[in-house]
């Protein structure tokens, strides 16, 4: 017998266009009838936001095509950190595994199949701590023929976890000072691309507040990493600056969402070490992007204005 499809929790906020088409292609999943859908709508930040955060709840109120549809409507602006970590923490520990979906995660109509057994598949395996819709478009050699690999960098567009991972994070960081000193560690860690340690210390040192860092952290801190896609079952609709934290826009991370049935996992799967060169590469920020990280550093701790010191424009005598 079957056991039932992981729990689906999806984050909405105040984009009506990208939650209605995630949960439109949500709801085109084989799975999605049998599966419980939970959504967590933050509450506006600002009264500008109450009219868009009301018509996201007007549409995620309509939702239909799954086994049953929870709604919770925060009544304060939690931020999307907290509302992530606490909505998460309240479901997972219910039913012992999460499929987790944003507000503009765009999926394909397998991508619960291929969640599903990705949690089934690799739910003893202690080296890995968690499954990825997303594949980032790096380039995978013909000789390499499995339809997933591992990486030591955690996903936060379109992911699945287990309880007993997912309870290991330790949200201060809290060994951070001994990790920080340690060149080995940091240059450990940054297998996953050379932005993981700068973004870490900035958020121990407060100036982001990142759930997601504080999750690759804890695949680190417990030598685990992450199952991805050679072809990638999601792809992220807010890349047009729209986002809480993504406020740019790029066509770096485009893919093309892959609308065939999953292959079955491997039972095993080793560390390749091209496609570990090759994910690294492309998570790497640039020595000009790294070198200007450092001088907001500087200038934080001098409580200089930073923004108006990088982006001073010269003026001609």
């Amino acid at each position: 017998m079957e056991s039932s499809p992981a729990p689906i929790i999806l984050f909405v906020y105040n984009r009506p266009q990208h939650t209605q088409l995630t949960v439109k292609k949500l709801s085109e999943n084989r799975l999605a009838h049998s599966s419980n859908l939970f959504i967590f709508s933050d509450g506006p930040r600002t009264d500008g936001d109450r009219n868009r955060v009301n018509e996201v709840r007007d549409i995620v109120s309509t939702i239909q095509g799954f086994a049953r549809v929870t709604i919770v409507n925060r009544d304060h602006n939690m931020g999307l950190t907290q509302n992530i970590i606490t909505g998460i923490s309240d479901i997972i520990n219910r039913y012992g595994t999460a499929i987790v979906v944003e507000d503009d995660i765009v999926t394909s109509p397998y991508f619960l199949d291929y969640m599903n057994d990705g949690l089934n598949t690799y739910q003893q395996n202690p080296s890995i701590f968690s499954i990825s819709g997303y594949g980032p478009p790096i380039p995978i050699r013909a000789t390499y023929t499995e339809p997933v690999y591992w990486a030591p960098r955690s996903p936060s567009w379109g992911w699945a976890t287990w309880a007993d991972r997912w309870d290991r994070v330790d949200w201060a960081a809290s060994t951070f000072a001994t990790f920080i000193s340690n060149r080995r560690d940091r240059h450990a860690f940054n297998r996953g691309g050379n932005d993981l340690t700068d973004l870490l210390t900035q958020q121990v040192e407060g100036h982001i507040n990142s759930w997601d860092i504080c999750w690759c952290y804890a695949h680190y801190t417990n030598n685990a990493g992450c199952i991805y896609p050679i072809v990638s079952k999601v792809r992220n609709s807010g890349t047009d600056g729209s986002g809480t934290h993504y406020t740019s826009t790029s066509t770096k991370y485009d893919v093309v969402v892959d609308k065939l049935p999953p292959k079955s996992f491997p039972p095993t799967i080793d560390v390749d070490p091209i496609i570990l060169r090759q994910f690294k590469a492309f998570y790497d920020v640039s020595i000009r992007d790294r070198l200007k990280r450092v001088i907001v550093r500087i200038l934080r701790r001098y409580h200089v204005p930073y923004d108006k010191v990088l982006h001073r424009k010269k003026v001609k005598n």
